[in-house]
């Protein structure tokens, strides 16, 4: 009791240094546009990034991105043995032993992105929690010092946390989609291993709910997986694992939708399982024989859309509630006593975020918690729901009021049986012990899960402003070493953050308005302005004009009907407004879907602008933007799917500049030394992915990559690409890395990363070094792979050519990236050939379609697309 003491006590004090703390912070502007409660925002979102994987059709880009991810989880795994034998050092070699430096995580420390969901161990006071893109952390509670436990190899969508008891001691348990598995550790997070038995749904699936029994044995999966014979379809399934989450033993499939499936059990009193397919509901005995409890005739439950269960066990009674959701309502039904009679519980238009945002209260006996943009709560003896916590209370009070976004509720009983509840938001981890009248932010300091897309860093004396994934425009002082904090200072999604008087004024955009901050080192005063025309990119492409900061050009759309045409807008702030004009040249070229991804100047003349389409043409303009002449990339070798995401313009040698973009169907990055008349490929020895932006040091000597699988740095002395990862010190993390900037007057590249805030590389040393061809081939990042033919009908042959024997791993995917066929072997050195008989796994004929055949070896990804005829 004494300890719950001194945790209320601690949580009192934090309450009032928070408000403190508020009256020296900028008020955060919450723009009038609402679109964090649009659920099409995300969507657009979403798109967005979908289409910036621009490759030819069949070809799945995921699966490439996963395999290559995967490659660099292991090498970094063989790397970690060798790091754990002798004392870590500051300081690695990168670029084939041509740079010595480091990496530093630079935060931000205080501001936290999305999480998924938590759980408590009540006996060490140690708190969970996964957070986007699927890194796990932990730390004490009272404390703000959070520890990472997987960070060289994110999980993916972590979907069920727990922290459970076995013989040894204890055991993390990850259940976990992108891809599907359940992933474990029983010594504390240092080292990781798969549960067997997931086969079918890791090939393609994912998992709707997971949950942990009390006795902390069995563990049950709802999800959905694809029936590999004949049918060639999705099903639902259940398994269930009864050793922990070591292995799982599927119980059954059926035809039916994911979102009308769920099962439940309770983690804190022994009883069966429950398990809800449409309209009936079943118990799961211990043989796994679904005994029918009830059939539903109601048909809100019958006929609804989605449906999601959870339940509780009180007084001896096992209490299971039903979510139904018919075209965005909830309505709530209630079984009060042991299954034997149903109540209706009330109803609110809005949906559960996720599976893990319908939750019962444990000790209220018909509250329940239904979490979407907000968490509504179900209001005692009534059949109305109240919201507690509006989104927008959130940016006056970051400590005590709820984010938008609930993407996950986490409902325990602590040792004393009282309620605690943990809230997971766009926004991060926050604590109730009160049924939501007042809640607790947890990760508002410490951990590090911010989701950048763009920063920009001032000359000293040091500013950087940064923009975020829903967690708006952020500020912050570079004054000291190590994780920084930053100052939110207007809500929602920024990037392209750009200035050309080194961050005394910056520009960005939102996806609705340009924005303008005017004086960025010091104040909160913007101006903006907002789109016209609608065919422009969800966060189009900015640039700030060299010859003056008040001044930039953005892509947009036409003031007039035509809702094809996209042009260059130039916008000029005059200290008052914002001024608009639209530039007369359509560079859709009577395209609808083509529209400008990226924008630069030319270094050595003022009136010289470049651009870039997302589908690979280049923009030259020698008049300031009035007049443009084009030219297709593709012809450069292969780039017909080439989506420019950065324009990198040389500083030494005029006419010269780089672009990079999606480089899965044809390189990623490309050189011109013609002022883009031509290309050529400058990808050696990157993988196939996409490269979101490239900086340059000084000299020129090397090129830095932010892409979607990690770091990376070009020599131009070796002509080829290297992994960033360190092979002793502080390390880059797995992530999504969106941005990257050379720091002014330093040595310093700054990366933005899509969930694991900003990372410094620090250059020490650039040395001379001898390029060792063998090294570099045995290190590639790409395998040479082909198909033939590659229009199948019976059969096709893949080469692969090995730089060094090793481990081969083959995988065949369909257009959807479901994974149709495996093969491992032990290859040697040299050509090496697979024979497949078009076939699935479990040796059905595939269907006619594209699929992509990825091999894995030597830690490098290589593919070739197949079309399968029939």
């Amino acid at each position: 009791m004494r300890a719950q003491l001194l945790k209320y006590a601690f949580f009192i004090i934090t309450c009032i240094a928070s408000t403190l703390e508020a009256q020296t912070r900028l008020p955060v502007v919450i723009p009038d546009l609402g679109k964090e409660e649009n659920d099409n925002f995300q969507r657009a979102r979403e798109e967005w990034i979908r289409k910036m994987h621009r490759a030819e059709p069949g070809l799945n880009t995921q699966a490439i991105d996963a395999a290559t991810r995967e490659a660099k989880a292991a090498e970094l795994q063989l790397m970690m043995v060798h790091r754990n034998a002798i004392q870590s050092i500051p300081q690695d070699t990168f670029a084939g032993g041509r740079i010595i430096g480091s990496w530093s995580e630079r935060g931000s420390v205080n501001v936290c992105g999305r999480t998924h969901t938590a759980d408590i161990d009540f006996e060490t006071d140690t708190i969970f929690v996964a957070s986007s893109m699927g890194d796990i952390w932990k730390t004490k509670v009272g404390d703000s010092v959070w520890t990472i436990l997987n960070d060289g190899h994110r999980f993916g969508d972590i979907r069920m946390l727990r922290v459970i008891h076995t013989s040894g001691g204890k055991r993390i348990v990850a259940a976990c989609n992108g891809p599907v598995t359940v992933r474990y550790s029983d010594d504390g997070g240092k080292t990781w291993s798969d549960a067997k038995g997931l086969d079918g749904p890791k090939s393609w699936g994912g998992i709707k709910r997971a949950t942990m029994s009390a006795n902390e044995d069995t563990i049950y999966l709802a999800g959905n997986e694809w029936d590999y014979s004949k049918n060639w379809r999705a099903v639902s399934f259940l398994y269930r694992s009864t050793d922990q989450g070591a292995h799982f033993k599927k119980i059954a499939n059926w035809n039916i939708s994911t979102d009308l499936i769920d099962v439940w059990q309770s983690r804190d009193t022994t009883t069966a399982a429950y398990f809800i397919k449409a309209d009936s509901l079943f118990v799961v005995t211990g043989d796994t024989t679904l005994a029918l409890a009830e059939v539903f005739t109601n048909d809100s439950i019958a006929k609804a859309n989605a449906l999601y269960l959870d339940g509780k066990v009180t007084v001896g009674k096992t209490i299971v509630g039903v979510c139904a959701v018919t075209n965005g309502v909830s309505e709530i039904f209630l079984s009060n006593d042991s299954l034997k009679n149903w109540t209706y519980n009330g109803y609110i238009s809005a949906s559960p975020f996720s599976a893990n945002s319908f939750r019962l209260s444990m000790t209220e006996p018909t509250q329940c918690y239904l979490g979407g943009v907000n968490v509504n709560i179900s209001t005692p003896d009534s059949l109305h729901f109240a919201t507690p916590h509006q989104w927008w209370e959130y940016y006056g009070d970051i400590h005590n009021k709820l984010h938008a976004d609930i993407d996950g509720i986490d409902v325990f009983r602590d040792l004393l049986g009282n309620e605690v509840t943990l809230f997971s938001t766009d926004g991060g981890t926050f604590i109730s012990h009160d049924r939501m009248q007042t809640v607790k932010n947890l990760t508002y300091s410490g951990i590090r899960t911010s989701q950048y897309y763009s920063t920009y860093t001032s000359s000293p004396p040091y500013v950087i402003n940064a923009g975020a994934q829903d967690q708006g425009w952020q500020r912050g002082s570079d004054d000291h070493i190590g994780e920084l904090p930053m100052n939110q200072i207007i809500s929602g999604d920024y990037g392209h953050l750009v200035s050309s008087d080194s961050g005394n004024s910056v520009w960005g955009d939102y996806p609705g308005f340009a924005i303008y901050y005017f004086d960025a080192r010091n104040s909160g005063s913007h101006h903006d302005w907002s789109f016209v025309g609608s065919n422009k990119l969800w966060m189009p492409p900015m640039c700030a004009s060299p010859s003056d900061p008040a001044t930039a050009y953005i892509a947009c759309g036409d003031t007039s009907s035509k809702s094809s045409a996209s042009h260059l807008w130039k916008l000029s702030d005059d200290g008052a407004k914002v001024n608009t004009e639209m530039l007369p040249y359509d560079f859709s070229l009577a395209n609808s879907g083509r529209q400008l991804s990226a924008i630069s100047f030319s270094p050595f003349d003022t009136n010289t602008i470049y651009a870039l389409s997302n589908d690979g043409y280049f923009y030259l303009s020698s008049d300031n933007g009035t007049s443009w002449k084009h030219s297709d990339t593709t012809r450069a070798p292969g780039s017909h799917y080439f989506y420019g995401s950065s324009i990198l313009p040389s500083r030494l040698v005029k006419n010269k500049l780089w672009v990079a973009g999606s480089g899965y169907s044809n390189p990623a990055v490309y050189l011109s030394t013609d002022n883009g008349q031509t290309f050529m490929p400058a990808d050696s020895g990157l993988p196939r992915t996409l490269v979101y932006g490239i900086v340059s040091t000084n000299d020129e000597k090397f090129l830095f990559a932010a892409t979607d699988v990690g770091p990376y740095v070009y020599s131009a002395d070796a002509m080829r690409w290297y992994d960033l990862a360190a092979a002793f010190g502080t390390t880059a993390p797995d992530m999504v890395y969106w941005s990257l900037e050379k720091v002014p007057q330093s040595n310093i590249v700054r990366f933005g990363t899509y969930g694991r805030g900003m990372w410094d590389f620090n250059i020490d040393t650039i040395l001379y070094v001898k390029n060792s061809v063998r090294a570099d081939a045995a290190s590639a990042a790409t395998l040479n792979v082909s198909a033939l033919p590659s229009v199948a009908e019976d059969h096709t042959t893949i080469t692969l050519t090995l730089p060094l024997s090793g481990d081969v791993t083959l995988s065949i995917y369909d257009i959807e990236g479901r994974a149709v066929k495996h093969f491992r072997k032990y290859l040697t050195e040299g050509t090496n050939n697979f024979l497949w008989d078009l076939t699935s796994d479990a040796g059905a004929r595939i269907p006619s379609g594209f699929y992509t055949a990825i091999i894995s070896a030597n830690n490098a990804v290589g593919f070739a697309k197949i079309e399968a005829v029939r």
